[in-house]
């Protein structure tokens, strides 16, 4: 007669009601030491000031003197500079002028640079990363100034707030007796600003304006910045830094500063948009604005900020300069949560099974 195998009905392994209740217990245990642990990493994050980063900021730069070709003490002054910026949902349209005296009687020679790509820190922000400017004119008593990239010898620079400034534009200007007049237009890219707070990323349009090097003009004029909003998709301006100092009107902010020689005026951050209005595709806007903005220009040539009544202005704080405010708790304690729940779940799985298949090895000896 054939032999046939018998195998025993496929049982449960059952395990002691005690064994089972310190399975769970274990189990409860690492899930909440995984959510407070996400729990914590959050309370860490809120009460952490600073941000980490912020990459790729649309940036307006002023006028940097970098050398003065005399050894008179009677060196040129910066008697008033502006910055008239219309800030759209991508971009930036900038309208610069300085009005710089030269006290002697006859023509100075000077070296002049903008910052072309760096960074800067402020005491909320570790570090403000910006990039070369996609278009530059500048012109000087209605002559056209040429700008070149280039480096700066540390020893040229007296403002101790360029050390992040990687490379320049650089040129020189005559300026004869008495006042000249130079007015600078630049176009930034707003779109691609990453803010950056630990493992936390966020795509947010970004703007600022580097007004420290103005200090390097050893003045006590004045300069003022005047943010001309034309945003028209996304929420409003988030945030503003200096967190005081910056006055608003319908959608225009104002922010003055008194140039002095032993004060470094504060470099300006606006985070603006929403991730909504991030999309990739927008990109190439820049590229077709910049080979043609004369029309952009045009709009803001007629704007003299010197004459706006400041009655009509009034302080505004926006402080929201952190990507994804819960976002380390929803990936750091619920994901890592589920991960530990579903690798508990496949160990029981496994366990079981492992000693069902020792159970049918114990029956096949017996039989």
């Amino acid at each position: 007669m054939k032999y046939i195998r018998k195998f025993p009905p496929l049982k449960i392994q059952a395990y002691p009601i005690t064994m089972v209740r310190k399975n769970k217990v274990v189990v409860v245990i690492l899930l909440l030491i995984a959510i407070l642990d996400g729990i914590h990493c959050s309370v860490v994050r809120a009460q952490n000031d600073h941000i980490d980063a912020f990459r790729d900021v649309g940036m307006g730069r002023a006028l940097t003197l970098l050398h003065v070709d005399t050894v008179s003490k009677d060196l040129p002054q910066l008697i008033k500079g502006s910055s008239v910026v219309a800030l759209y949902d991508d971009y930036a349209v900038l309208k610069d002028t300085y009005t710089i005296l030269n006290h002697r009687s006859e023509p100075v020679s000077i070296s002049v640079g903008l910052p072309r790509a760096g960074y800067f820190r402020t005491s909320l922000i570790d570090s403000v990363k910006f990039s070369s400017l996609p278009y530059l004119s500048v012109m000087q008593n209605n002559e056209t100034i040429i700008l070149n990239e280039g480096t700066v010898a540390d020893s040229l620079i007296s403002n101790d707030d360029c050390a992040g400034v990687e490379n320049w534009y650089v040129g020189h200007l005559t300026l004869p007796p008495d006042t000249s007049v130079i007015h600078i237009q630049s176009l930034v890219n707003t779109h691609d600003s990453k803010m950056l707070n630990g493992r936390n990323i966020e795509h947010s349009h970004g703007f600022g304006y580097m007004i420290s090097t103005l200090n390097s003009w050893n003045s006590d004029g004045d300069f003022r910045l005047l943010i001309l909003s034309n945003l028209t998709r996304g929420e409003p301006m988030q945030g503003i830094y200096p967190l005081h100092g910056f006055k608003t009107t319908d959608k225009n902010y104002l922010f003055d500063v008194k140039l002095a020689s032993d004060a470094v005026p504060s470099n300006v951050v606006i985070r603006y948009g929403s991730v909504s209005m991030y999309t990739p595709t927008d990109k190439s806007n820049i590229q077709s604005i910049s080979s043609d903005p004369g029309q952009l220009y045009d709009g803001i040539s007629g704007v003299n900020p010197w004459a706006i009544k400041m009655k009509n202005y009034h302080p505004i704080y926006l402080d929201n300069f952190k990507p994804f405010p819960s976002a380390s708790f929803s990936i750091g304690g619920i994901i890592i949560a589920f991960a530990l729940l579903f690798g508990t779940i496949i160990f029981f799985l496994v366990r079981s099974g492992m000693g069902q298949i020792r159970q049918m090895k114990r029956q096949e000896k017996k039989d």
